[in-house]
């Protein structure tokens, strides 16, 4: 018999174009499981409104490791687009709000 993981799940949708990928999470859960780690958040993740866009091979792990942390798991749902994301056009990601 398989024990149930009764772990809290945090789920995040992940945008996929034909070359960059960022999971988009809102900034208050950024802030609040990375604390002061995301003052290293790279120049490749970018916000809009009260939503961060984690770049998936650069910052997305450094949260993901927060997460797990403080005991949550991450689910991603995927969308996918053939053209290039507007997401890129977002302001860089900023520690101050």
């Amino acid at each position: 018999m398989h024990k149930l993981d009764v772990r809290p799940v945090l789920t995040a949708k992940c945008y996929i174009d034909p070359v960059y990928e960022w999971v988009a999470l809102k900034r208050a859960t950024v802030m609040e499981f990375m604390g002061s780690k995301v003052a290293e958040i790279s120049k490749f993740s970018y916000q809009r409104g009260q939503t961060v866009y984690l770049d998936v091979d650069r910052d997305y792990p450094m949260f993901l490791r927060c997460a797990h942390a403080k005991n949550y798991l991450v689910q991603l749902e995927d969308k996918w687009t053939k053209k290039a994301s507007p997401i890129r056009n977002y302001e860089p990601f900023c520690e101050v709000d």
